[in-house]
C-alpha cells in the first residue's frame, strides 16, 4: 500500500483530508494525452486513440497470445469462430453502480490479424459531451467482428456501453454478435484450485504475469478521470492506460488457458475434475470421462482422484455397465461415503449378496463418520443396513420380487 500512495502522491493525485488546511498550491502546467502515451485525436478530435501491435512471439506469462485452434473451447461453448472473428473488450467506466451517471471513459480493444499478431487499440474519451462520437467509433470497430470476448463484459461492460447507445438514441452494434465471457468459464474452471477467480487472481495464479511499475489499480479510476477533467493533466492516466492494456492481453492469454485445460494438458487434478464437471453438465459424457479419468492418473488415492472413480461409476452405471461401475466404485470406495452406498445398493438390489450389501453399508457410515462434509446422511445408512441385515436373515423366507422393488423406489 505504501509504493501505491508514494506513486499516486508522485502523480499529484491527494488521499486522506491533510492537505485540506493548507495553502493551495500554484497549479503545475498540464501535461497532455500526447505525452503520456503514443496516439492521435481521430474521429474529429472527439476521441483520442492509442495502438499496439505484439507479434506472434508474444508471451504473456506463461502464455501465447494465440493458438492454431479453440476447437475444444468451440465446443465446450457452443460458439463458432475464427481466431480473426474474436473481438477482446474492456471498459474503463466512471463507476460501478451502472446506473445512469456511470459511463465508460476509456475501451480497450484487441484482435488477431492474419499474421496472428495481436493488436490493442485504445479509445478515450477526453471530453464527456464526445460521448456520441466516442459510441460511434466504436461501432465502426467492432463491424469487422462477429464475436465478443470479455470478462464479466455480459453483466457489466456491454449492458453499461447498451445503455448509453440508448440514452443517446443510437443503435447498439452489440445485438449482432455472439458473446464469450471468461469470467463463466474461469469460474467453473478452477473453482477447486482458486477461492477467488478474479482476473487478477488468474494472472497471478494461472497465467503468472506479474504486473509493471505503471500499473495502477482499476478501482483508482473514477478519480483518475474526474481529475483529469478538472485540471486537463493527463499525468496520472498513464498507470490507467497500461492497466487497460493489460486487461486486454490478460484477455487473451486466459483464453489460450482455457484451451489449454480443455485439451487435458495440465497437471491439476482440480482443474481436471472441475471441467469434467462441466462437460458433464453440458451433456458431453465422452469428454467428462476422459477428464475423469485425467483427474485419477494425476492424484492418487486423493480426494479429487476418490471423486473421479465415484462419478466414473455413476456414468457407467447409467449405461448398464456394471461391471466398469462396480470396479470404479471400490476404488472410490477407499475415501467415499457415497461409493459405498451405490456398491450396498448394486449388491442388494441386483446381485442379491446380502453379506457384501452389509459390508459397504457398515463402510459408509464408518466413512461418513469420519468426513468433513460427507452428503450421506447417517440415518439412511443406519436404514439400509437394518434392512440388508432383515433381509439376509429372511433367508428362505424372503420374497425378492415382491420386496426389491419398493425397497428401489426408496433408494432412488
Amino acid at each position: 500500500m505504501t509504493q501505491l500512495s508514494d506513486k499516486l502522491k508522485a502523480l499529484g493525485v491527494q488521499l486522506g483530508a491533510s492537505s485540506l488546511n493548507t495553502k493551495p498550491k500554484q497549479k503545475s502546467i498540464a501535461v497532455s494525452l500526447s505525452q503520456v502515451v503514443s496516439g492521435d485525436y481521430t474521429y474529429s478530435d472527439q476521441v483520442f486513440e492509442t495502438v499496439e501491435v505484439f507479434d506472434s512471439k508474444y508471451q504473456h506469462g506463461n502464455f501465447n497470445l494465440w493458438l492454431h485452434t479453440f476447437k475444444k473451447v468451440k465446443h465446450l461453448l457452443d460458439v463458432d469462430f475464427r481466431l480473426q472473428d474474436l473481438i477482446f473488450i474492456d471498459a474503463e467506466t466512471t463507476g460501478l453502480s451502472g446506473g445512469a451517471g456511470t459511463f465508460a471513459f476509456m475501451l480497450g480493444l484487441g484482435w488477431f490479424d492474419q499474421s496472428n499478431a495481436f493488436h490493442v487499440k485504445q479509445l478515450f474519451l477526453p471530453e464527456p459531451a464526445n460521448e456520441y462520437g466516442f459510441l460511434a467509433s466504436l461501432t465502426d470497430e467492432l463491424a469487422r467482428f462477429s464475436t465478443l470476448v470479455s470478462f464479466n463484459g455480459k453483466s457489466f461492460d456491454v449492458p453499461l456501453l447498451r445503455n448509453r447507445y440508448i440514452l443517446h438514441s443510437a443503435t447498439s452494434p452489440f445485438k449482432s454478435m455472439a458473446h464469450i465471457d471468461l469470467l463463466h468459464l474461469a469460474r467453473r474452471i478452477w473453482r477447486y484450485r482458486l477461492p477467488s477467480r478474479t482476473l487478477g487472481e488468474l494472472e497471478a495464479h494461472i497465467l503468472h504475469f506479474p504486473r509493471g511499475e505503471d500499473e495502477l489499480p482499476g478501482w483508482m479510476a473514477p478519480k483518475l478521470y474526474i481529475d483529469y477533467l478538472k485540471t486537463g493533466d493527463a499525468s496520472p492516466m498513464k498507470g490507467m492506460f497500461y492497466h487497460n492494456q493489460i486487461d486486454i492481453l490478460s484477455l487473451a492469454a486466459l483464453l489460450c488457458a482455457i484451451e489449454k485445460v480443455t485439451l487435458l494438458d495440465g497437471n491439476s487434478a482440480s482443474e481436471m475434475y472441475a471441467l469434467a464437471e462441466l462437460f458433464e453438465s453440458k451433456g458431453d459424457i465422452s469428454n467428462a470421462k476422459e477428464a475423469f479419468e485425467r483427474t485419477t492418473s494425476l492424484e492418487k488415492d486423493l480426494d479429487f482422484s476418490s471423486q473421479a472413480y465415484h462419478r466414473l461409476g455413476m456414468i457407467s452405471r447409467r449405461a448398464g455397465d456394471w461391471s466398469r461401475a462396480l470396479s470404479f466404485w471400490k476404488k472410490a470406495a477407499i475415501s467415499r461415503p457415497e461409493a459405498c452406498i451405490e456398491l450396498a445398493k448394486y449388491y442388494e438390489h441386483q446381485a442379491r449378496d446380502y453379506n457384501e450389501a452389509e459390508h459397504w453399508c457398515k463402510k459408509a457410515m464408518s466413512l461418513s463418520h469420519q468426513a468433513i462434509a460427507s452428503k450421506v446422511k447417517i440415518k439412511e445408512v443406519e436404514y439400509r443396513l437394518k434392512r440388508v441385515i432383515r433381509k439376509r436373515n429372511a433367508g428362505e423366507n424372503f420374497d425378492p420380487a415382491r420386496n426389491n422393488s419398493k425397497d428401489k423406489q426408496h433408494d432412488d
